[in-house]
């Protein structure tokens, strides 16, 4: 449910773009005035992003509740682990758009823990370990996910590393670690 009522608002935010200005995923500015508070410029693209939230949000859902295997039920602990994984990737992705090269690496490295997490949830329940041969087919653990989260940690090791070292090299040229502005063709530099 949370899926498709996050693909329909995403859709139809690309959608009225077209039909109202001709362009797909046309966005513009609203001012919203509350009565106690300040005057907000809010940007429509926020309802885009809303709709991509609640995708994230749905598919992670229906990743932990597919491949749990004989989890037919959302239980509290996986409802929350499902609330925590897309807390991180929600995080992430936020701390990913920043134009701080720190918060670069810092949203990289809440996006690991969140696949991370994601995919340790979704081996399902603890197991006898699959390489003794004791245990039958049913009782071992599934070592798939443990193996691609030991391939994520090591993904998210380098890529903060190099991250890093970008940031410690923009600090030395530029003394502070954001990412320039560059003006784009039509316009003139300042």
């Amino acid at each position: 449910m949370l899926l498709g009522g996050g693909l329909v608002v995403a859709a139809g935010y690309g959608v009225a773009g077209l039909l109202t200005s001709g362009d797909l995923l046309h966005g513009t500015v609203v001012h919203v005035e509350l009565p106690v508070l300040p005057t907000y410029e809010l940007p429509t693209s926020l309802v885009f992003e809303v709709g991509v939230l609640m995708i994230v949000v749905g598919l992670a859902l229906d990743v932990l509740r597919t491949l749990g295997g004989e989890q037919e039920k959302m239980n509290a602990a996986n409802l929350t682990m499902a609330l925590l994984v897309g807390s991180l990737f929600s995080a992430g992705v936020y701390l990913l758009l920043s134009r701080s090269l720190v918060r670069v690496v810092m949203g990289v490295v809440l996006l690991g823990h969140a696949t991370n997490l994601l995919l340790l949830q979704s081996g399902g329940r603890a197991g006898a370990p699959p390489v003794s041969g004791e245990a039958g087919y049913e009782a071992v653990a599934d070592p798939l996910p443990q193996a691609m989260a030991l391939t994520a940690i090591v993904i998210t090791f380098a890529v903060s590393a190099l991250l890093l070292a970008l940031a410690h090299r923009s600090h030395e040229l530029n003394d502070n670690e954001e990412v320039p502005t560059h003006s784009g063709p039509d316009e003139e530099d300042p």
